[in-house]
């Protein structure tokens, strides 16, 4: 055993020297440097997203090349020197020879990427590259190129010439590559027809290219695994085989060679079954994986769901090719996690007949500006899913390419189909247009007047209630009694008046939205939240403009309310004039900050001093759920308004004690849900994920601020007089591979001068030993 691996180690040092040795080794790893960093940075900064896909799909494009040009005249050569046999009378078997040039193979691609490992770092500057996404992308390139340089020892092993070898090496790890690819198994599928929907589902299986994409979006997943190991190995094992001239008739290697196929093709395709295969999300923000709230929902699906993708593949611009990855990596996802219950169809509209189709279910033509040197074009496109179940009425986002958060526009589809819409109730002040829509793509939404109405209709489960100034005692009590009922109530209010041209806040007195707050255990302070402006304001004073840094307005953040059921992951929240919430659960708080009292003057030119008591984070939400009882428990009602029609009144008797668990949510501000504060921050899906929680029902809080594009950093900087893209560009795709090649070169040379010089030395010796 020592003594093999003694053997094995020398024949791995002796082709490690024999590739190294030879110009056409450097040039090839120039040139593998050179292709990968140029398919790279291919539209890199014209995309702005902080992702190294684009540089692994060129190292897979010049993987093809190199591996089996580091493998062509690994068994090749020797045939044609006639030192196989030479070889194979070591006291090695041959499967250990085989093992022992795979092995320096390995070494030598193992190396370019180790010298590819400068394209990451040059970026790094401008790019917060996720390390989990990095560190799988270079683990999925060292698999491919382990599969690679078995294929490729392989064609070398049947092979009669190196150049030969080279291009069967070459075509074989194309197909490899290309296997996967969903348009070519479509019209595969086509040809083949159902009878040969098994190979077809073999040969995807098999498609090493699909699976290093997997890997280089940070996806570890098994049956990835199972494909680069089965291939490897048996490329190994069929290279042993042919390699071998002793001890096996032709039948038997033969027979050998069928059956390792067979197992190769029986694990992949078990590997490939949905049950048996795990994934693993190596990304920091576990940006490839669904959320909870989704996975929920999906479990739900008890038909089949048929989610159609109308996108146009044909026109896109390059600035557009990170949102179409997007697009096909959520569908992967959906696809995946759904199992058999979910069908993912891919639809390139080319035809006009296969326009129409799109058109008449709700996916919308739009364009794309393509910019060129000579101007702009505009090209018209299809990006957009439907999706159908159980025979109801298909859900359509009409445009999925570039959403900020696709996952939430899908979850709330699926949630339509699934899940059976509720009725809700808006009152009191409420006028916020662009809320009460987004409320409407979830809910059934009516408007109620509790000063006309004598009570909320029973079959309205959650009532949002704006208060800018405080209801009346009816209203209050019509309120509390729907609560008690197990109703579950959204507060918009504001414990102090701060509306009108005077720029004077006033407290507001205490009345019976007061006394039913206690009641639930809430209680809204009147006094208003200040902070550090984090940024400045134009505001409208007297008819003229005035830019301040205002601080009325208070931003909580999703990274201050880590702990928040409905807050952590939003962005900033804009609350001008709010009042403290307290209660059993905090849902909101704001960032380090001071609490004024009393009458205030709201003018920006006043100054204030902030600096007096220590700054701490203030509630601004709060929430209180359970038996909530009534603090109308132990005396009577206030009776009907005249508005309301006189008759009898359902709730004359005020309920004692709960019939059931209620909930009651209070934001001390009513204007964060408005248009003009919607577009600064992330207002509206704080609405929206107080709605959810309130209900308690499937919640999409998680998934309403998530988005998975990074930026790059910058943009104007200057290296040595050069942009950045030319600077970046020159480094990877100039001077590092002609840096390799004159290294590489050079010491060849130097080599061959040491050599030159022993051999005159010697003639030399040997001249004077003969004149002696």
């Amino acid at each position: 055993m020592r003594r093999s691996r003694e053997v094995l180690r020398a024949v791995v040092a002796r082709e490690s020297r024999a590739f190294f040795g030879q110009p056409s080794a450097w040039v090839f790893l120039a040139a593998f440097l050179f292709v990968s960093a140029l398919l790279g940075l291919r539209g890199f900064f014209e995309r702005n997203v902080a992702d190294l896909r684009d540089y692994s799909f060129g190292l897979r494009w010049a993987l093809m090349l190199l591996a089996p040009a580091a493998t062509m005249r690994l068994w090749a050569e020797e045939r044609r020197a006639g030192t196989i046999e030479l070889l194979l009378t070591l006291p090695l078997r041959p499967g250990e020879a085989v093992l022992g040039k795979y092995l320096a193979s390995l070494a030598v691609v193992g190396a370019a990427l180790l010298l590819g490992a400068t394209f990451p770092l040059s970026l790094a500057p401008f790019a917060d590259f996720d390390p989990g996404q990095v560190l799988s992308g270079y683990l999925g390139a060292l698999l491919l190129a382990a599969a690679f340089l078995a294929v490729g020892g392989l064609a070398s092993a049947v092979s009669p010439s190196q150049e030969v070898a080279f291009v069967a090496g070459a075509l074989a790890c194309g197909a490899l590559n290309l296997l996967g690819d969903p348009y070519l198994l479509e019209r595969m599928g086509v040809a083949l027809g159902e009878d040969g929907r098994w190979l077809l589902d073999a040969l995807g299986a098999l498609a090493l290219g699909t699976h290093h994409e997997a890997l280089s979006r940070g996806v570890l997943e098994t049956r990835g695994l199972v494909a680069f190991g089965g291939v490897t190995l048996a490329a190994l094992f069929w290279t042993a085989l042919a390699v071998e001239r002793r001890g096996r008739a032709s039948a038997e290697r033969g027979l050998a060679a069928v059956l390792a196929g067979a197992a190769v093709l029986l694990a992949v395709s078990l590997a490939n079954h949905r049950r048996l295969s795990l994934r693993f999300d190596l990304t920091r923000r576990g940006l490839h994986s669904l959320s909870a709230d989704t996975l929920d929902l999906l479990a739900r699906v008890r038909g089949e769901l048929t989610v159609r993708a109308y996108l146009s593949r044909d026109g896109v611009p390059l600035s557009a090719e990170p949102l179409v990855r997007e697009l096909l990596d959520f569908l992967d996802e959906v696809a995946a996690a759904g199992g058999e219950r979910v069908r993912v169809e891919r639809v390139d509209p080319r035809t006009p007949e296969l326009q129409a189709d799109a058109e008449r279910e709700g996916v919308q033509r739009f364009d794309l500006e393509v910019r060129r040197e000579d101007g702009a074009e505009t090209r018209r496109v299809f990006a957009g899913l439907v999706l159908f179940y159980e025979g109801r009425p298909a859900e359509t986002i009409p445009v999925a390419l570039g959403r900020k958060n696709l996952e939430y526009d899908f979850a709330l589809a699926l949630r339509h189909l699934v899940l059976p819409r509720r009725r809700i109730g808006v009152a009191g002040a409420w006028n916020y247009p662009r809320a009460t829509a987004a409320l409407e793509r979830v809910h059934f939404v009516e408007r109620l007047d509790l000063a006309r109405q004598k009570q909320v209709p029973p079959d309205i489960g959650l009532v949002l209630y704006a208060a800018p100034t405080p209801p009346s005692e009816r209203e209050v009590y019509v309120l509390d009694q729907f609560v008690a009922r197990g109703g579950a109530l959204l507060l918009l209010a504001e414990g102090v008046s701060s509306r009108g041209a005077s720029w004077r806040a006033v407290p507001h007195p205490r009345g019976p939205l007061h006394e039913a707050l206690e009641a639930w255990g809430l209680e809204l302070d009147a006094e208003l939240v200040v902070q550090e402006p984090w940024r400045t304001w134009a505001l409208r004073v007297d008819g003229r403009q005035v830019v301040a840094r205002y601080p009325w307005f208070v931003g909580p953040t999703g990274a201050g309310n880590q702990d928040s059921p409905v807050a952590a992951n939003l962005g900033r929240v804009v609350m001008p004039f709010a009042s403290p919430v307290r209660g059993p659960e905090v849902l909101l708080r704001s960032p380090p900050a001071w609490t004024l009292a009393g009458e205030q003057d709201l003018r920006p030119e006043r100054r204030l001093a902030l600096s007096i008591g220590a700054a701490r984070p203030r509630p601004l939400a709060a929430a209180a759920r359970g038996e909530l009882r009534s603090a109308w428990a132990h005396r009577p009602g206030p009776v009907l308004l005249p508005d309301a029609g006189g008759g009898e009144d359902p709730l004359a008797i005020p309920l004692e004690r709960p019939l059931a668990p209620g909930a009651v949510v209070v934001v001390g501000d009513t204007d964060f849900p408005r248009d003009r504060w919607i577009a600064q921050g992330d207002g509206l899906a704080f609405l929206l994920n107080l709605v959810d929680w309130a209900e308690d029902r499937g919640s999409l809080a998680r998934l309403r601020a998530r988005e998975a594009r990074v930026p790059l950093r910058g943009g104007g900087e200057r290296i040595l007089g050069f942009s950045r893209e030319t600077a970046v560009w020159v480094l990877d795709v100039v001077l590092l591979p002609l840096f390799v090649l004159a290294f590489g070169l050079g010491r060849l040379g130097l080599r061959r001068r040491r050599m030159g010089l022993r051999a005159t030395a010697l003639r030399r010796r040997l001249a004077r030993g003969r004149g002696a």
